[in-house]
């Protein structure tokens, strides 16, 4: 078996199977064509990125150089039509390339295209073709108006040699070609058979003479001859002169390998008529003629129905008019089945051999009764397919930002809707006409309001200012100014675009979402002005709304395996909390928002029937904690991922093929992990091609990625198949996102690859970082569950791995190499160690930090799957050990802590002790805890008497009670009571935000060890509210944390009847005197005291008492 080694420099292979993606097969195609290819041009897009990014190395340049070749980014499409255009009439080879959301707006380049090329020259246009997300015409429709020559082809090999042949039909025809290429054909890999290039060196010499040729480009001048001889067109199965089958297939572009593999599936190839078109443009109507001759009916299939059905309804016509008896066309659909049903197709079905073998499963039995293929279909889950997900986030980076300012636009309509107007007569805006639309409900007058994207703005923008200025009515423009930098800036263009004498007219501001409330008042004041205002809103750098920040962001995380620097901002009054959902290790949830506190100041009118009249508050909004770290995370002690674990025993080691599928990648396309299993694969001799969906699903992570091994027998041929996973056929599910996993179940049509009797599981169950704040769907609660219903039982392994991720490495960016270790180590990725492990390190040398760290711990999970809970659990506080802590911080603290140190001390150990029975279950050992952080929060807020009291309630309850009901009572009135009994005021918030306590959670949640270089700096966001004479003036500042100690060491000054609100203290009394009634009446009626502390207990665990009044917690309580 082959060892792993390092790729080659695939564009400068002359032989054997190399890994390409689609950037290279295009660059591979022009270095091999025999017609020289001077400039490529390609503009700085996601679909033709890896172009530019391809060149950028010294070798690649050396290559382009030796064959006269330069590759120019271009700002667009439409530029870069134009250049090539210029190139080819100087004589020489070009090629232009354009992505499928510039075709609208390269039109006009496109229709100056010069019908003849003189002087020798060559164009080849590649157009992009989205059938699904894509323009409303299809790249077909508008090379066939242009008169253009169109290549179809089915997959990477066919764009390689697309290239050349593009070129070749050029020189013939002397004119522009044109190659269509799917979007799935750029967003894939495929191990493809290298040949020579055109300029070879002496060592490649002997392979070029071997290497078989086409037809020579100068021999006809001829263009349809020229495609026949180069056998574009080709059939498959047709049926002797004199015979017609009962039905055939017309397939182009990627239905064509999708038609191939399911034929081959079935074994039906070479008994069903195919039509293979590589030229989609002119048809050649000799080909057409014979195969319509020879088949009863004939149905067309391409990734967009109804492009190249015209024409082939135009050459049966043509039969039909000479006396033929052409078979009858299916232009978009199939004839129909015993029931009378006819299928019909959808945009991209054709593409996927599932979707294909479901319409056309009643043809199929009709060439084999006995094929029982109905069987063989992987059966649809309809509770699967029904799951309610989110969508997935917009593919443009602008777009969030748009959804962004269209809240802010609905909160503006509201409130120029329910705004007090003044002046009855105004003439003021009632509400806003969005995107110009006016509701027959809405009241008048309304503010028309346009939202451009940066890209969009630069194409109708010069006319939507002028327009909008001569009206000289009041108007509203607003410009997102995201992304897409190579758009001119809509700021100079929209002040260049205001006509002369108009300039008072028009307005241009500038707007920024990184203060929502100075963004909001910015509208507010818009809505209210007169005239036409044109707002370019713009980002923060650092927002995490664009993705292509959000990738920046992350790539030092990515280098170095760790988060170097992390900013959480959460709110103050979480240290107050006694379970806050500040979790003691990082395992517990994903962190807070990572947002910035910003200071500002605010004044409102306070309503005339508001009383008060002289009021100040302060308070403690915000706490923002930064660390900094310098090294990675601490080892991992005594689990040592270096030791030797037995190499396992692959589950797929004797199939011919291996499909997985990756819910969630990140990284450079096709992801980490497919880019570690295709660099692996090919080091042990598979055949390698990937897909992958580029469509963001998070910051920095994309949607799926999938992988396909292939090794045929000794003297047999590459199978015949798609990438993409059919239905049900998937070996492997790697569920990195959890949402991402689930859709790949059901709720996604052109997914859902799992099947019960093949597919095994290795998946996260939970929140990644960007999911802890909103949580994840209702549907993926139970994913575990749902994984082991739709998958292989005994091979489902799901579990918080996100969780152990950020307990050992402080990120869960590494988790995919850990999902990806724990695959292996079950025997689910059909590879030796050797070849896996130099794969990953040979990414880590690529620039990505902790690679090995990650593999090898997944590796140990599958070993130990609770080590991040046995590691949690050495680390679990005893009650013992709480109270021998409690008692030095006391002893140890501020003045009135060391005062009160030798009382409280005895009365912490007798209340722990009194309460011992807890001890004999896991909830009564939590709730010691709690008893000594609750005793250890009341001698905080209100002395050492105030602890007494707390203590007193509660040993008085717990004596009273039943033997059998004590420790259940003691478990339900130790949170309530002293959530109760410590309202969260000012002197309270500000001595918990300042406690020992809060810093050692604070380092625990985050993982700073001060012995390894860490830095935590806490900073606060303050708010006074100052009211009086029909004014509140709000102001918000930063600082430290001296206002908070300020206010902590003078708090026990303030006397405790002024402490806390009036509904907060009569909460407290009531809530005290329930526990004092309850000590009185459980040991006669225990069952009925039970129910009421367990409602009382429930209002707690749901942090709703602080909310409530007196009434409606005895309604809730008492009922």
């Amino acid at each position: 078996m082959p060892q792993p080694s390092n790729r080659p420099f695939v564009l400068a292979c002359a032989e054997g199977r190399q890994l390409f993606t689609a950037a290279e097969a295009i660059l591979k195609g022009a270095l091999e064509s025999e017609i020289a290819v001077n400039a490529i041009l390609a503009p700085r897009c996601a679909s033709f990125a890896g172009i530019v990014e391809g060149v950028a190395s010294e070798a690649a340049e050396r290559l382009l150089s030796a064959h006269g070749c330069t590759v120019m980014a271009a700002p667009d499409g439409a530029r870069a039509v134009s250049v090539a255009t210029q190139v080819a009439c100087s004589g020489h080879g070009a090629m232009a390339l354009v992505p499928d959301e510039d075709v609208d707006a390269a039109m006009p380049a496109l229709n100056a295209l010069p019908r003849q090329l003189d002087h020798g020259g060559s164009l080849c246009v590649l157009l992009e073709e989205d059938p699904v997300v894509g323009n409303g015409f299809g790249a077909l429709s508008i090379a066939e108006r242009l008169g253009l020559p169109c290549l179809a082809p089915a997959d990477l090999t066919g764009v390689r040699d697309g290239i050349e042949q593009g070129f070749r039909l050029s020189r013939a025809g002397e004119c522009p070609v044109c190659v269509i290429l799917h979007a799935s054909l750029l967003r894939s890999t495929d191990s493809i058979e290298a040949r020579p290039n055109r300029v070879v060196t002496t060592l490649d010499a002997v392979a070029a003479m071997r290497r078989r040729r086409g037809p020579r480009p100068g021999e006809s001048k001829d263009l349809m001859r020229m495609l026949r001889r180069l056998e574009l067109n080709r059939f498959e199965g047709l049926p002797s002169p004199g015979e017609r089958a009962a039905f055939g297939f017309i397939a182009a572009g990627p239905a064509r390998l999708a038609l191939q593999h399911l034929l081959a599936e079935f074994r039906l190839t070479g008994r069903v008529p195919v039509l293979h078109l590589g030229v989609v443009n002119p048809l050649d109507d000799a080909v057409l003629m014979r195969f319509l001759d020879r088949c009863e009916h004939a149905i067309l299939l391409e990734p967009r129905p109804g492009e190249i059905g015209p024409a082939v309804a135009a050459v049966a016509e043509q039969m039909r008019s000479h006396g033929a008896r052409p078979g009858l066309l299916w232009l978009s659909g199939f004839p129909p089945d015993a029931d009378g049903t006819e299928q019909r197709l959808e945009p991209d079905e054709a593409t996927r051999p599932s979707a294909l073998a479901r319409k056309a499963i009643h043809l199929l039995h009709s060439v084999r009764p006995g094929l029982r293929a109905a069987s063989r279909l992987a059966p649809t889950d309809p509770a699967l397919a029904a799951a309610s997900l989110p969508p997935r986030a917009p593919l443009a980076s602008g777009a969030t930002t748009e959804s962004a300012v269209r809240e802010h636009l609905s909160d503006l309509d509201r409130w120029l809707r329910v705004r007090d107007e003044p002046d009855a007569e105004s003439t003021h805006p009632r509400g806003l006409a969005i995107d110009g639309v006016e509701r027959p409900e809405s009241p008048r007058p309304l503010l028309p309001v346009e939202v451009f994207s940066r890209r969009r703005f630069a194409g109708e923008g010069l006319s939507a200012v002028r327009q909008a200025a001569r009206l000289g009515r009041p108007r509203l423009l607003i410009v997102c100014d995201v992304g897409d930098d190579d758009a001119p800036d809509p700021e100079r263009l929209a002040r260049a675009s205001v006509p002369a004498g108009a300039t008072e007219k028009v307005a241009i501001l500038v707007g920024s979402l990184a203060d929502r409330i100075a963004f909001r008042d910015q509208l507010r004041e818009i809505g209210l002005r007169s005239g036409v205002v044109v707002l370019v809103v713009r980002e923060p750098r650092s927002s995490p709304r664009d993705p292509v920040e959000a990738e920046r962001a992350v790539e030092e995380t990515d280098r170095l395996g760790f988060q170097p620097t992390q900013r959480i901002v959460w709110s103050a009054e979480l240290a107050c909390d006694l379970r806050p959902n500040l979790p003691h290790a990082p395992a517990d949830a994903g962190g807070p928002q990572t947002i910035a506190i910003d200071q500002h100041v605010r004044i409102d009118r306070l309503s005339p029937k508001s009383n008060v009249r002289f009021r100040i508050r302060m308070r403690p909004v915000l706490e923002q904690i930064e660390v900094v770290r310098t090294r990675p995370p601490a080892p991992l002690g005594r689990f040592e991922l270096a030791a030797r674990m037995a190499p396992p025993r692959p589950a797929h080691g004797g199939r011919g093929q291996w499909r997985v599928h990756i819910a969630g990648w990140r990284g450079r396309a096709p992801g980490v992990v497919a880019s570690v299993l295709s660099d692996a694969g090919w080091a042990m001799g598979y055949q390698v091609s990937s897909l992958f969906s580029a469509q963001p699903v998070g910051p920095a992570r994309r949607a799926w990625a999938q992988v396909l091994f292939t090794r045929p027998r000794e003297g047999e041929s590459h199978p015949p198949l798609t990438t993409q996973v059919p239905y049900g056929e998937a070996d492997l599910l790697l569920g990195v996102d959890a949402v991402e996993a689930l859709r790949a179940l059901g709720p996604d049509p052109d997914l859902r690859v799992a099947a019960v009797d093949r597919t095994s599981v290795v998946a996260n169950t939970g929140a990644l970082d960007d999911q802890a704040e909103a949580g994840l769907p209702d549907a993926t609660r139970d994913l575990a569950g749902t994984l082991a219903r739709a998958c292989l039982p005994e091979s489902v392994f799901a579990d918080n791995f996100a969780a152990a991720c950020r307990v050992f490495f402080l990120t869960d960016r590494l988790l995919d190499l850990v999902l990806l270790g724990t695959a292996f180590q079950r025997g689910l990725v059909p590879m030796t160690v050797e070849a896996i492990e130099s794969a990953v390190r040979r990414l880590e040398g690529s620039g990505l930090g902790r690679s090995l760290d990650a593999f090898q711990f997944g590796r140990r999970l599958a070993v130990e799957p609770r080590l991040p809970v046995r590691r949690s659990e050495d680390r679990r506080e005893t009650a013992a050990q709480a109270v021998r802590r409690t008692a030095l911080e006391v002893a140890r603290g501020g003045w009135r802590d060391r005062r009160a140190a030798a009382e409280f001390t005895p009365l912490l150990r007798d209340t722990v002790g009194a309460l011992s029975g807890l001890e004999r279950s896991e909830a009564g050992l939590r709730t010691q805890l709690d008893l000594v952080l609750a005793l250890r929060r009341c001698l905080s807020w209100g002395g050492l008497a105030y602890a007494q009291r707390y203590a007193r309630a509660l040993r008085v309850l717990y004596e009273a009670a039943p033997e059998a009901v004590q420790n259940d009572v003691a478990q339900l009135v130790v949170l309530p009571l002293a959530d109760a009994m410590l309202p969260r005021d000012l002197v309270y918030i500000a001595t918990m935000a300042t406690s020992i306590e809060q810093k050692r959670r604070t380092r625990r949640r985050l993982g700073v060890r001060v012995a390894r270089g860490d830095t935590m700096e806490r900073r606060y966001l303050n708010r006074v509210e100052l009211s009086g004479f029909g004014r509140r003036v709000r102001l918000e500042f930063r600082s430290s944390d001296w206002p908070a100690r300020v206010v902590a060491m003078v708090g026990g000054l303030v006397p405790l009847r002024w402490r806390g609100s009036r509904r907060e203290r009569e909460v407290r009394e009531y809530v005290v005197g329930l526990v004092e009634r309850a000590a009185a009446g459980v040991a006669e009626s225990p069952r009925h005291w039970l129910e009421v502390l367990g409602r009382l207990s429930d209002q707690a665990e749901r942090n709703r008492l602080r909310g409530m009044s007196v009434e409606e917690l005895r309604e809730a309580v008492e009922g």
